[in-house]
């Protein structure tokens, strides 16, 4: 599933991939996930 919607992906996914410009910038385990973390994660 490819969404920048986060509640969405927080309430249907098991694992969030975080791309930026094309670039991989990381994979969180939605039991560790949160919209912080996600967007942290994006602009590391």
């Amino acid at each position: 599933m490819i969404s920048s919607e986060l509640p969405e992906l927080l309430g249907v996914c098991d694992r969030i991939v975080v791309l930026n410009e094309g670039k991989l910038k990381g994979t969180i385990k939605i039991r560790d996930a949160s919209e912080e973390l996600i967007l942290k994660t994006a602009t590391m």
